[in-house]
């Protein structure tokens, strides 16, 4: 995994390779405390008395669609996506402790199974709140499964369901399972074929998680009864460098074309 804690709006070319390799990236220190427990405080009063998942609330809220536009987010998605990039869904879920949504676990699932849009181009931003670990709900994910179509899937609600959720896939066997811990104010962006899914929460900890999806332009996608993914264009009002190092770029090309698998 490469060493991504200093890394500003600029993407390496360690973390170009390790995310077109293993269909996933994560990211240390993005958000600070004190953003990790705005962001969080702003969704718990919205939630219910059971804190069950909460989706879209970037719609009404403007501070949420400053998370969304966030440069320490875009500047990374917009160059895995090699194009400027839209909003079409946020999600999130508390898993708090004590609830009774506190032990959902998530099958294996692609996040491409939803909207289908083409191989490549639906990518996942996780913002992780609070320190995540097996105990307490952390996700896995299968590297290297990005490269797959879309795997046969037994269809499962998704939508505040109490039990395992997610469109649990059949995964090809030379895959294995890999835990993500992630620390607090930590980023994970996931390929959209890229299978994954997350632990029961069985601690006495929180583990609150914003979830937020993004396409380029003119991609076609479902979008979907509950999710009602709406395309929204963002707003850049500061422009980034996107490499550190320009002709290493050039050389090696379009580095996130399709591997020749998925499409």
């Amino acid at each position: 995994m490469p060493d991504t804690r200093k890394h500003g709006t600029v993407v390496s070319i360690d973390e170009l390779r390790f995310y077109r390799e293993k269909g996933f990236l994560t990211r240390e220190q993005v958000f600070s405390k004190g953003e990790c427990h705005a962001i969080n405080a702003l969704y718990e009063s919205y939630a219910d008395e059971n804190f069950s998942p909460l989706m879209n609330l970037h719609w009404y809220e403007e501070w949420i669609m400053g998370v969304v536009e966030d440069p320490r987010i875009l500047s990374v998605v917009d160059t895995l996506s090699d194009a400027p990039v839209e909003v079409t869904h946020t999600h999130f879920n508390f898993k708090k402790a004590g609830t009774s949504f506190q032990e959902q676990p998530w099958n294996p699932h692609q996040d491409n199974t939803y909207p289908r849009a083409r191989w490549g181009q639906y990518i996942t931003v996780g913002i992780a709140l609070t320190d995540q670990d097996k105990e307490n709900g952390a996700l896995y994910v299968y590297p290297g499964s990005h490269v797959e179509p879309l795997l046969e899937a037994e269809p499962t609600p998704t939508f505040r369901e109490r039990a395992a959720v997610g469109n649990k896939v059949q995964i090809p066997e030379h895959y294995e399972e890999t835990l993500v811990c992630l620390k607090r104010g930590s980023i994970f962006i996931l390929h959209g074929n890229t299978v994954h899914g997350s632990y029961p929460n069985i601690s006495d900890r929180d583990r609150p998680l914003m979830l937020i999806t993004y396409l380029p332009p003119g991609v076609d996608f479902v979008e979907g009864k509950n999710a009602q993914r709406r395309r929204i264009a963002l707003r850049r009002p500061r422009v980034f460098p996107l490499f550190d190092d320009h002709n290493e770029k050039d050389r090696l090309g379009k580095i996130f074309r399709s591997p020749g698998r998925g499409r």
